[in-house]
């Protein structure tokens, strides 16, 4: 296994981001720094390795931020052009505890010649039960992924028009149509940052997301339940969850947020409605592949 790894940053915790690296960087061939900080702060946010690290450290970007999908599958062609294998993706915020990642990584290649896996997937925050056996779930976080390069070819790349929200939910549904597992190891203990949440007044957490973030939590996820609807049943899960709960749980922290999250819930709406269909998704699945063509 030749092993790419990605962290997108975006105005990091430079300190806390390069502790979070060296959880991995030695097991991995090479690490890519994807910079989503705008070009006026991209020094002052660069992460600063030790020079031991110069040749196994790439730093991409061009200055703007591009969220989840564009950076991903840029990647992906920078990779498979050089021959790695597997790609494993990182959130800056995101921690291997110590150890896991040793043995996340020798369980990966004991699957290697499994055809029927496509991601391999952390554990994060320890919400699944710890084994070393794989374990078959719907979707798996971006952080702490790991992608068979060969198998992404066939499964598609990640989805720009979804920014960040609903990104690895897309793939690992897109891996499932095409035949293919997404599964997740127990063992490979991951500390993960969902969101900012923060407590109410009733003894509950609700994430702090910003109305921009509503827009497309509320407008990816109804587009999943369309697309995948036998994955994600519209009256089980998005009538109670997404539209309402996230929305709802924003507004009783920041009261102040009630009209603009009212306002990108509607835009979010519209969008599923009568803006992103499937042929909009094809387009965009065929204009990833061009990319990847093209970068090769």
């Amino acid at each position: 296994m030749r092993l790419c790894a990605v962290v997108i940053t975006y105005y990091p915790d430079v300190e806390e981001t390069l502790r979070n690296c060296m959880a991995y960087i030695d097991l991995v061939d090479t690490l890519i720094v994807w910079e989503n900080t705008p070009e006026k702060d991209r020094l002052r946010y660069r992460l600063d390795f030790d020079a031991g690290y110069a040749d196994k450290v790439t730093i991409m970007g061009d200055g703007d931020n591009h969220c989840i999908g564009y950076p991903l599958n840029r990647v992906v062609a920078w990779a498979q052009e050089r021959g790695y294998t597997h790609l494993l993706t990182m959130d800056q915020d995101s921690l291997f505890e110590p150890g896991a990642f040793v043995r996340y990584k020798e369980i990966i290649e004991g699957y290697e010649d499994d055809v029927s896996i496509g991601i391999f997937g952390a554990n994060p925050n320890r919400t699944h039960p710890e084994s070393n056996l794989p374990k078959e779930v719907n979707e798996t976080i971006t952080s702490g992924s790991v992608y068979d390069l060969a198998k992404l070819e066939q499964i598609g790349y990640f989805r720009e028009d979804f920014a960040i929200d609903g990104v690895d939910f897309e793939i690992s549904s897109k891996a499932k149509a095409k035949g293919f597992k997404t599964v997740i190891i127990g063992v490979a203990h991951l500390t993960h940052c969902l969101g900012s949440a923060l407590p109410t007044r009733w003894g509950f957490y609700a994430d702090n997301y910003s109305p921009f973030r509503v827009y497309y939590i509320t407008r990816n996820h109804l587009v999943l339940s369309r697309e995948y609807p036998d994955r994600y049943t519209v009256t089980a899960y998005l009538r109670f969850y997404i539209p309402f709960k996230i929305p709802c749980k924003i507004v009783i922290i920041n009261r102040h947020y009630f009209v603009r999250v009212l306002v990108y819930y509607k835009k979010a709406c519209y969008a599923f409605l009568y803006t992103l269909n499937s042929e909009e998704s094809n387009k965009q699945e065929s204009e990833s592949t061009q990319t990847h063509q093209s970068a090769q």
